[in-house]
């Protein structure tokens, strides 16, 4: 009867103490002496012991590492009441509606900048950012001096609408369901514990990430240590699976989330975001999948913005038995267009890209198991590339043409690549910014390239041309074919470069020069150390020079080359030349040579070159008009040009012309010799082969000359006899500026006579004045005038006589130089 009545009275009193407990802050003082956690609430009852009902429940929590709060308007618990005052929070049975949980990291004072930081969740009662406590961290407590509350949930099954970690925020409707048990500092344990999502939102600061965001996400923790475990090794001990959808209205929290990193950037990428992921104490399995489809994406890397408008899929599965994990990228056909074009996009179709890894444990570095891809463009307007922002100055300008490219690389765990690329075009107009202008009917180029760790780069290359036309200035070249091949390593690159039926005009000549055929082949040198240096060969078969009335033509060219980084040696020999002209002065004559040689020596000085040229050309046989010539030529120069293309020089030099022999109608003239010395002549090829400078010429006689003359009836037949004109010396000025050569004969002299006077010729017509004096005796002298075919003497002309006929040629070159030379560019059929 007496334990009846005690039980009795121990039912009715519990009620009474237990709610007047909570309801003076019973709770509240339990947690007093612990700034780790806190518990408030508006009001809680409970009938029965261990059973509570809590309305407008708020935990909150901190560590030196973390905040958390977490806020029920109701909640049902079940607890062990005898567990509380070993300092145990252990609820069996946990039932509640309304769950919102926020969670944050505390962060080091220089990171509070960062813009994500303002889309941390507000705690109440923490200050906003969440700064981490200055000073050394508290060294871990032992088990004497333990005073943390254990929290230890059971049998959880709540309704949630908000969850907040970090700057993530999901709002809508779930339930979490689980158990769990946190021993502060000292342990974790979870599970298994799950997460329903219903159609929430999910978003970061202003920006929205996801909508219909649904799934469900599982975890399961395992019973561990925290004390030894940091940064991602917790993970050994998570085995976790979220499958999840969601729509997705853009890519700017991409932005928001990466910055202040603003050399990346995404725009629009609106689509659908489907996972099946599972972690295995931290390693992703086999069943784990990813996929993200969008039609529309804007990227910005750097100054360089395009955008595709497309099918684009971005997946990634798990590891299976027979393959690794794997991030792909497909895109079956787009259309790539970069900001500010001005062109038609570029179509891509078939573009893939992916990524294998043998490591899919997220607490080790992942390493790369392989890599591939492949692509295939095509464009409309080839000036589409122009639109493709590059750095630096563009070096072309693209006027017309169309084409298509395709490629494709893989990369091994080994690092070995293997890369290739085939491209061709149409009906193509380019013009570099040196201004070269070319056209080209096809054009079909490949490339292949492998690399490895042991052996580097090395690759092949190809390209092959169809009825090519190319133009610089007044310099007009094209081709029907032209064909490159070459190979590249890591120390050098060797390239042939065959050309097929050569036409080129320059300087109003059409076509001045045409060779059947043409071959260089090169090889340059790019050592880890030191400079570059390169090597050439070539040879030219089939080829003639046109200029006027002036034609050469040669069997058969060598050209060799050697450059080391500062000289260049550059060397030409020529076979079975053959020149002629049918107008100039003189008028009607040709050569053969039956083997020609240039050498050079070239040294880079600043923007220029200078150094030696030397010609050779042995037994020559000519004829001009009705005079057989035969001797041997050489020619040394010295070369400066500080014109950055070398299309301005000074030169100065020796021409001498050895063991001349003449034979004319009856007369011959043996062992003769001429020498002509240039003083830095300055030549100009930009326009036209314009020249100015002095030249002095030294001859052994004038009989050659004179026998001319005096065959051609322009002088009497005694004068070789009389007047042979023994060591002739002549100083001239000369200019050739727009097609027309001007001699000024500043003095001569030769045996007993003097000469003085000028000689003019351009295309079409040779004229000049010339007089003849006795050294001795001036008043003895002769006056020679003509013009192309005509031609008078005047014996005892006298210095009024000269400078009568001067005057017109004197006001000729006047009038020449006043005049603008604009050369007609050749049209060459």
């Amino acid at each position: 009867m007496a334990a009846g009545i005690a039980a009795l009275v121990l039912a009715l009193a519990y009620p009474v103490g237990a709610n007047l407990f909570l309801a003076l802050g019973g709770v509240q003082k339990m947690f007093e002496d612990t700034d780790s956690i806190k518990v408030d609430f508006r009001r809680a009852w409970s009938f029965w012991p261990g059973r509570v009902h809590v309305e407008e429940i708020r935990v909150t929590m901190q560590d030196r590492n973390v905040q958390f709060v977490l806020t029920m308007p109701s909640v049902d618990v079940t607890l062990r009441l005898r567990e509380l005052v070993e300092r145990r929070f252990h609820a069996t049975k946990v039932r509640g509606s309304g769950l919102v949980f926020r969670f944050r990291h505390r962060i080091e004072p220089e990171s509070a900048a960062i813009p994500f930081v303002a889309a941390f969740p507000h705690i109440p009662g923490f200050e906003d950012p969440p700064l981490r406590e200055a000073g050394p961290p508290a060294p871990p407590l032992d088990e004497a001096h333990y005073n943390l509350w254990t929290m230890h949930f059971e049998d959880v099954d709540v309704e949630v609408r908000e969850i907040w970690a970090q700057m993530i925020r999901y709002q809508g409707v779930g339930r979490a369901s689980g158990a769990f048990r946190l021993r502060p500092a000292k342990r974790l344990w979870v599970g298994p514990a799950e997460l329903r999502l219903e159609r929430g939102t999910l978003s970061t600061g202003p920006h929205e990430i996801a909508s219909s965001f649904e799934g469900t996400i599982t975890c399961k923790v395992d019973d561990f240590d925290v004390e030894p475990v940091h940064g991602m090794d917790v993970f050994a001990f998570i085995s976790a699976r979220a499958d999840l959808e969601a729509s997705l209205p853009g890519l700017e929290a991409v932005n928001f989330l990466s910055a202040p990193n603003g050399s990346f950037a995404l725009e629009d990428g609106s689509g659908l975001l489907d996972l099946d992921v599972a972690l295995d104490h931290g390693v992703f399995t086999g069943e784990s999948r990813a996929l993200y489809r969008t039609g529309h994406i804007g990227v910005a890397i750097g100054a360089v913005q395009f955008r595709l408008d497309g099918e684009l899929d971005v997946s990634a599965t798990g590891p299976g038995p027979q393959k690794n994990a794997e991030v792909v990228v497909d895109l079956p056909k787009a259309l790539l267009a970069f900001t500010g074009a001005r062109h038609p996009p570029i179509e891509l179709e078939d573009v893939r890209a992916s990524l294998a890894t043998t490591t899919v444990d997220v607490t080790r570095q992942w390493s790369l198991a392989g890599a591939s891809g492949k692509f295939a463009a095509r464009f409309s307007d080839l000036r589409s590339l122009d639109d493709v922002p590059i750095g630096g100055r563009r070096p072309w300008k693209i006027r017309r043409g169309g084409g298509d490219a395709h490629g494709g690389f893989t990369l091994s765990q080994d690092e070995r690549l293997e890369a290739s690329l085939d491209a061709r075009a149409q009906n193509v107009d380019v013009c570099t910014e040196s201004g070269v202008c070319s056209e080209v009917r096809t054009v079909t180029a490949s490339g292949d390239m492998t690399s490895s760790p042991r052996r580097g780069p090395r690759g092949r290359f190809r390209l092959d041309t169809q009825d090519v036309v190319a133009e610089y200035g007044v310099t007009r070249v094209s081709a029907s074919s032209i064909a490159g091949r070459g190979r590249a390593s890591q120390s050098e690159i060797v390239a042939t470069l065959d050309v097929k039926n050569v036409r080129a005009g320059a300087m109003g000549a059409c076509p001045s020069l045409v060779a059947r055929s043409a071959t260089l082949e090169s090889r340059i040198l790019t050592p880890p150390s030191g400079s570059a240096s390169a090597d050439v060969a070539g040879a030219v078969d089939g080829a003639s020079f046109t200029w006027g009335a002036f034609r050469a033509g040669a069997s058969h060219m060598a050209l060799s080359g050697l450059w080391d980084g500062q000289n260049l040696s550059a060397a030409v020999d020529t076979t079975a030349v053959r020149l002629q002209s049918s107008g100039g002065a003189p008028k009607g004559w040709q050569a053969d040579v039956p083997m020609t040689s240039i050498r050079t020596t070239l040294r880079s000085v600043g923007d220029g070159v200078e150094g030696p040229l030397h010609i050779e050309a042995n037994h020559v046989a000519a004829r001009v008009g009705r005079t057989d010539v035969q001797g041997d030529i050489v020619a040394s120069f010295e070369l400066s040009s500080q014109d950055k293309s070398h299309r301005i020089a000074d030169v100065s030099g020796v021409v001498q012309a050895r063991q001349v022999a003449f034979r004319m109608n009856r007369h011959e003239v043996g062992d003769w010799w001429a020498e002509l010395k240039l003083s830095r002549m300055h030549v100009d090829t930009r326009q036209n082969f314009d020249m100015a400078g002095a030249l002095r010429a030294r001859f052994k006689d004038a009989l050659p000359a004179l026998y001319v003359l005096a065959s051609e009836e322009q002088i009497p037949k005694w004068t070789p006899s009389l007047l042979p004109l023994r060591s002739l010396e002549l100083d001239l000025d000369v200019e050739r500026f727009c097609r027309w050569t001007d001699l000024q004969l500043v003095e001569a002299s030769g045996g007993p006579l003097k000469a003085a006077g000028r000689l003019q010729i351009e295309p079409g017509e040779t004229r000049g004045a010339l007089l003849l004096r006795l050294a001795a005796f001036e008043p003895v002298s002769m006056g020679l005038d003509f013009v192309e075919d005509y031609s008078n003497t005047s014996l005892f002309a006298g210095s009024s006589w000269l400078e009568e006929h001067l005057e017109p040629l004197t006001k000729a070159a006047s009038e020449k130089h006043d005049t603008a030379c604009t050369p007609e560019p050749p049209r060459c059929e």
